[in-house]
């Protein structure tokens, strides 16, 4: 089972994304929970939620519908010449693999983790190894406990093993220690690793390992109001770390593996709706970094050159993006829940979106195999592992489904055995 938390009241605090049509429709429903339609209710449980009633707007609510632990686009990876994929179920990690030349995808197996939320960041070292993080959430009498964990394997095609890499607000108050972002990772040339986080005061905090292994202590960069959205870009020797702010889109930069990151930069100014991504390039590297804004009216593209902000389709979530031979092709969740592929297009130009896919959760992914084939990605709201190749024509694309997991009663960090039938995600949002 895949469970996604969903941020509540409080999300009125967040950056707005929903489109118009999409407010307006959820604040119809939010009308009658709340009696402002007057509806008759000559029923036992009474006419609605009178303390929302016909004020729902003005306070705000709705406004967005937000992640508690939102999933960025780096979880389909290429590996030993074809693909993997990774997600959280059940707590555990799960993986699918599709081998080089294969046509198929093979089920999806356990790898460990245990007591994870939703979501991880995927990294592949220059030895070949991948490399997991996500956040382990253990309950206490106290409350929820939440580390940063680590998966990483001894050797290429080896199995993992998970180490805690710590929460940077773990000696103050447990409650600030609560308040622990998701994790996003980048890899440097010689092999070291460097992760970063949201803290409780809204700041990016900051740790670091050697090609040895050996993590250093947490530290902190400056600048605060910090979304849940980070990205890092490594070329060469240098690592660029990009964040948005509720109207910023900003980045640090460093220059070298072991030096520090400078002072914080801006590159954009507006209403930003909190998510963040980077493309992937079919010439290998990172493309540009994608921001989304408030509404889901526009994306910003933010490359070397500078920053476009071009128009969106709707939609919510991160955005997976390709890029091949200087044309970009984005894809996203739209506002029926499915998939939106633009249609390849130059960097900062219009693009043309078309509907396609599966009512999926999480966000999209995109990756490129070893003979230069791409894919797009999502988890499906029926838990399986939806694929399509970003070629031909976008409006053809074919969308096929990895097997299922199979029944595993007795795993000790399996799925649980379910009835035929039996729905494998619960989505509850406010």
């Amino acid at each position: 089972m895949q469970v996604q938390s969903y941020r509540g009241y409080f999300n009125k605090y967040w950056p707005r994304n929903l489109s118009p049509a999409v407010y307006e429709r959820k604040f119809s429903y939010l009308d009658i929970y709340g009696w402002a339609d007057g509806h008759a209710c000559a029923v036992p449980y009474g006419c609605g939620d009178l303390q929302v009633g016909a004020g729902a707007r003005n306070k705000r609510y709705g406004r967005s519908q937000t992640y508690r632990h939102p999933g960025g686009t780096a979880w389909l990876v290429a590996y030993a010449g074809g693909l993997s994929a990774f997600a959280v179920f059940a707590g555990t990690v799960v993986m699918w693999r599709r081998g080089e030349g294969e046509a198929d995808w093979a089920a999806p197996v356990p790898v460990g983790g245990q007591n994870l939320v939703p979501h991880l960041d995927t990294v592949v070292t220059p030895d070949g190894r991948l490399h997991l993080f996500g956040v382990r959430q253990d309950l206490d009498v106290t409350g929820p406990r939440l580390v940063v964990v680590h998966g990483v394997q001894e050797r290429p095609g080896a199995g993992f093993t998970w180490t805690d890499v710590g929460n940077p607000d773990a000696d103050g108050d447990p409650v600030r220690a609560r308040e622990l972002g998701m994790p996003y990772a980048v890899a440097d040339a010689g092999g070291g690793l460097t992760v970063f986080v949201r803290d409780f005061s809204r700041e990016v905090s900051v740790r670091t390992a050697g090609p040895g292994g050996d993590w250093g202590p947490w530290t902190g960069l400056d600048g605060g109001g910090i979304r849940d959205a980070l990205v890092a870009v490594a070329a060469g020797a240098r690592t660029d770390l990009y964040a948005v702010t509720d109207d910023e889109l900003v980045c640090w930069a460093r220059e070298s593996p072991g030096g520090r990151f400078g002072k914080r930069r801006t590159l954009l100014h507006g209403s930003m709706d909190g998510t963040l991504a980077v493309v992937r390039a079919v010439s290998g590297g990172d493309g540009p970094v994608i921001a989304g804004q408030a509404d889901g009216a526009t994306l910003t593209i933010a490359q070397d050159t500078g920053t476009a902000t071009v128009k969106a389709n709707g939609g919510t979530g991160a955005v997976a993006g390709l890029l091949r031979d200087g044309l970009l092709r984005l894809v996203r969740r739209n506002d029926e829940g499915r998939v939106d592929v633009t249609e390849p297009h130059p960097p900062g130009e219009p693009p043309v979106w078309h509907g396609s896919g599966v009512l999926f959760t999480g966000a999209p992914a995109v990756a490129v195999d070893a003979a230069g084939v791409a894919y797009a990605a999502v988890v499906g709201v029926d838990g399986r592992l939806w694929t399509c190749r970003l070629d031909g024509l976008v409006t053809k694309l074919a969308w096929r489904a990895a097997p299922p997991h199979p029944p595993c009663p007795r795993c000790e960090r399996g799925f649980p055995s379910l009835p035929t039938g039996t729905p494998r995600m619960s989505i509850l949002p406010p």
